[in-house]
Order: C-alpha cells, then structure tokens, then sequence
C-alpha cells in the first residue's frame, strides 16, 4: 500500500493563504495600519510571501467583513470597530456520544494536542457529550444547542451514522475525525481501518496462524466494521480452501463480556492461535485473562490489538499494535479549521492515515 501520509496534507496554496490572512487579521487587531492597509507590494515586503498570496489573503479578509472592497486598484480599507467582524464566530465544538478518554484513539489520543493549535489559531473549544439514546432525543438537545449558541465548525468523534447524517444534510459546518460513513459529505480524518484490519489478518496468516477471530464490540461502529471487511477480505485472498478458519467475535463491550466470549472460544472444538482485538482496553483485558487461566501469550494464543496505548511497551508480554502519527494528523486539521474559518469552505473528502505496525512479543508463530 503506497504511505498514506501525503494523502493528509491540505492544498498548499490554500492554507498558505489563509495563514497570511491570519497575520494580516492579528496586525489590524494590533493596530498596525490605520484606516487603509498598504499596497500589495509593501504587504509582500514585510510578511516575505508573494503578491499572489497576499492577494488571495486580501480576498479572504474582505469575504469575512473584515475589509472593505478595494476603492481603487490596491487599496483596501479597514472596517470600522478594527479587526473581525463583531458577529464571527470561532468557537470549535467537539462533538462525541463518550468523553474525551473513552473515544477511538485517532480522537482521544490528539484531542488535548488539537486544542492546544486551535487555540493557538484563536480558536476556542468545548467538548459537548451527547449520550446515546433515541435518534430523536440527540436531534432536539443538538437543536436547542444550535438555537443558543453560534458555532464556527464542529469536529465530530465517534457519532453514529444517523447522527453524522442528520448533522450532513442540516448544513451544520462540521469534520469528522474518526471514521465517517461512505453516504456522510463530510470532510473526515481516520485512521485506514480497512487497510489495518487486512494488514493484521496478513501478519497472522503469514506467521502461520490459521485459526484466527477478531474481537469487537457489538456497536456496529464505523470503523469496527472497516476493520472487519479488511479482516474479512485479506483471509479470503490468503486462504486454500477451507485451511483457514477466521471468525468475527462481537462482545458487549464490557470487560465481564469480552472474559465469556474468550472463555467460549477457548472451549470451542477449533480455538483461535491468533487474535486481533479492536480497542486498548479489550487488549488488555484479553491479555490478563489468558495469563490468568494459564494460557500462554504468544505461545499458544498470540495478540494483536488494532488501536495504540501509551502503557504496551510496559507490559509483558508487549502487546503487538499498530501506531500512528497523532501530531500529524492534529496539526493537519488545526489548517483545515483555519482554512473553514477564513474561507467558509472544507471539502468534503476523506484524509485517510496507515498506522504503522509495532511488532511486539505478544505475536509469534502457533506453538
């Protein structure tokens, strides 16, 4: 698979442009200029970028309200009262049915560091918790919200399809960071989930593992079910004939849960040697409960967990993972905020990032 971290970067020239208007923006505030901003070359002379820069910032200003139009051919004057108009907006809204440190990796991993570039862009944030009950219930409390409070853009963490399409098709100006359903027009940052998920069953497979399962939570949640069709489809290129047996393990999510799946599984007629389990918790979880009933790791059941925990290379056996560049990805979206809140616009694609894979000694050839 080709490295996906070029696929994150945003157009250049669009950023560029938007961080310039940013300057231009603060020196207004500051009261560098009075009345009128200087011509397109002085601008060029002290911020060191090019005049078609400068140009498309000055157009980005004047969109905003914080510019009047040109009255001749280079001047622009300065809206009365300073800086931004007094009505924008630029407060980000983390949006999540789960606090901060129980969401997926890419979000509860980089949320703290996200905050840290939005407010350094003069953003502000809020981390608002809408509990999972009936579709209907998180339509009206995410009503009100928007009828008291006006909001910049919104970054979606771990939303249900229905919710990621009612906020889509309300025009509300949102991101997804985690995993974005195919029919949401949403611009989204994720993990490749399918791509893990078909690396992971290749590296069981290819160390000789031919009773395999993946365990998941029985949420059906975007990214599980990405997983779950890379699992799927990497047993069914590497498999001759019925010689491996692959299995998809759903569990209620709660440590007591996933302990009675293991326990069936090991009980079974055919147990798994290798396990891919989504979720640092549930690795951890897994990894204790063999150890517990005498079960060796990886001597006779080897682990890989699809997500990434700070506490894996403590542990012992470690835990094989898969990690990723949390930095990347935060400074990545912290442009494209910057570029919604200059220019009003965020295209809607996905930016999609493999994870690198951490061998650990918890996965081995089958004993």
């Amino acid at each position: 698979m080709p490295p996906s971290d070029h696929a994150l970067d945003l157009p250049e020239r669009i950023s560029f442009s938007a961080l310039t208007a940013q300057a231009i923006r603060r020196g207004i505030d500051r009261g560098a200029w009075a009345g009128a901003l200087p011509s397109e070359r002085r601008l060029s002379e002290v911020l060191q970028v090019s005049r078609p820069t400068i140009r498309r910032a000055l157009a980005i200003l004047v969109r905003e309200g914080t510019l009047d139009g040109p009255r001749a051919r280079q001047l622009r004057t300065i809206r009365a009262g300073g800086g931004a108009r007094p009505s924008l907006n630029r407060r980000v809204i983390f949006l999540s049915h789960e606090q901060p440190e129980q969401c997926p990796p890419i979000g509860s991993l980089a949320f703290s560091e996200i905050r840290t570039v939005l407010e350094r862009l003069r953003f502000t944030t809020e981390f608002l918790v809408c509990q999972e009950r009936s579709l209907a219930a998180q339509q009206r409390k995410l009503a009100a919200y928007f009828a008291r409070n006006r909001v910049l853009s919104y970054v979606l963490l771990s939303l249900n399809q229905e919710l990621q399409m009612w906020l889509a098709g309300r025009g509300v100006p949102a991101m997804v960071l985690g995993s974005c359903h195919p029919a949401v027009r949403l611009p989204s940052f994720d993990l490749d989930n399918h791509a893990v998920g078909r690396s992971a069953a290749g590296l069981l497979l290819s160390r000789g593992h031919r009773r395999i399962a993946f365990l998941v939570p029985d949420s059906n949640g975007i990214g599980d079910l990405a997983t779950e069709a890379g699992f799927t489809e990497a047993v069914r290129l590497h498999a001759a004939g019925d010689e491996v047996q692959a299995r998809i393990v759903r569990h209620d999510g709660t440590p007591a849960g996933l302990r009675v799946r293991l326990d069936a599984l090991l009980a079974g007629p055919a147990p798994p040697t290798g396990l891919l389990v989504a979720k640092p918790r549930a690795a951890l979880v897994a990894l204790v409960h063999l150890l517990g009933r005498g079960v060796a790791v990886p001597g006779r059941v080897s682990i890989i967990c699809r997500d990434q925990d700070d506490v894996f290379g403590d542990l012992r056996p470690q835990l094989a993972h898969f990690s990723y560049d949390g930095r990347g990805i935060v400074r990545r979206l912290g442009r494209a905020l910057a570029q919604l809140a200059a220019t009003g616009v965020a295209v809607a694609r996905p930016y999609r990032v493999f994870p690198r894979f951490v061998s650990g000694t918890s996965l081995a050839r089958p004993g």
